[in-house]
């Protein structure tokens, strides 16, 4: 340990002087490290954010993958009219049904018999398709 003569000689207070000097030598140096603690928070605060971002984004990956949000239905405005149901290979969209002709029923009939003897089952029968050619198919009666 010195031994300190402060100011005793010349009247002035050194030690204050000097105390006051090495704190306005410190100045710099404390602004840079509040600087640096402020910046500190901020990059804490960044990361917090990323991290949040990511898991947000893992979340949305999640729904977006997910088979329970893409699931379709179908439905029919008469069911006595059109029955529809959804695949899993269903496109999604609104589908109308147009029906441009209405079916008929099917007409048969054959000429009247001239006899009540008279055999069934022999002849020509004429098969005919809309506008396609007829086809002519030879009926006979079969003896066992």
């Amino acid at each position: 340990m010195g031994i300190g003569v402060s100011g005793l000689m010349s009247g002035l207070d050194t030690d204050s002087i000097i105390s006051q000097l090495m704190s306005l030598e410190r100045r710099p140096v404390m602004l840079m490290q509040q600087k640096e603690a402020a910046y500190q928070a901020k990059i804490t605060a960044l990361g917090v954010v990323k991290s949040a971002m990511s898991d947000l984004k893992s979340a949305v990956n999640t729904l977006k993958s997910s088979d329970d949000f893409i699931s379709y239905s179908a439905t029919s405005s008469d069911t006595d009219i059109v029955k529809v149901s959804a695949g899993d290979d269903v496109q999604p969209g609104n589908y109308n049904i147009i029906v441009n002709n209405l079916a008929s029923a099917q007409n048969v009939r054959g000429a009247a018999f001239a006899a009540s003897d008279s055999e069934v089952g022999t002849g020509t029968l004429t098969i005919q398709v809309g506008s396609n050619d007829a086809v002519d198919i030879t009926l006979s009666l079969i003896h066992i």
